[in-house]
């Protein structure tokens, strides 16, 4: 069997985590949140739950551009990591996507910028985190046309890549830079996979193996 990692958020609703687990799913990321304000209300128990089911866990959080600022969405993530008690097995995705809310006006610039001093801040702050457990999760457009990601390719490059394209055909993803073939860690395929335990569409994904 297919190993599954979903990204489950409020739109899933009550969860059961064993039946999950069941399932041949390897990771679980829930998500924490969006830009500096908004909070998603499942988070610590899809959080807390998916570690207690044993599965690999993580947490997912929508970038804002324009509408906060890198310090701002920075401290509402560290708090509510914190709060869940996010330790060094634990994996963490920023999901950048340039036709959310405000990102629809953003520069490539602004959003590579603020992209780049969001992950700084996060990455020199006091949680137990580095590279190896932080995602750049995009869809293929916003990173080929609407970020420049060459201004810090160096950087972006030592994170682990979530591509997010829905396709059947082939059985992987487009290649995106600076990381090269192959070198993404997830594969979003599907916005209506299905999983026991959970009711309705979830966002899923292949592990490269």
């Amino acid at each position: 069997m297919v190993k599954k990692t979903i990204a489950i958020s409020r739109f899933q609703g009550n969860i059961d985590w064993n039946e999950v687990s069941k399932d041949d799913v390897s990771y679980a990321f829930s998500r924490l949140g969006e830009g500096e304000t908004y909070v998603d209300p499942t988070f610590v128990t899809n959080f807390t739950r998916s570690r207690d089911s044993h599965i690999n866990t993580g947490a997912w959080h929508i970038y804002r551009a324009k509408s906060s600022t890198p310090e701002g969405q920075a401290n509402t993530i560290i708090t509510k990591l914190k709060e869940v008690g996010f330790k060094k097995d634990d994996n963490f995705a920023f999901v950048v996507n340039k036709h959310v809310g405000t990102n629809k006006t953003a520069t490539s610039d602004e959003m590579s910028d603020n992209l780049y001093k969001l992950m700084s801040i996060i990455l020199d702050s006091d949680l137990s985190i580095c590279n190896r457990q932080i995602y750049i999760k995009t869809n293929i457009d916003t990173w080929k046309n609407n970020l420049n990601w060459n201004k810090y390719s160096e950087f972006f490059k030592v994170f682990n890549l979530w591509v997010e394209q829905w396709r059947s055909e082939p059985n992987y993803p487009d290649i995106l830079e600076p990381w090269g073939e192959g070198k993404w860690k997830f594969w979003e395929y599907s916005s209506n996979g299905r999983v026991n335990g959970i009711n309705g569409d979830v966002l899923i994904s292949k592990l490269n193996t």
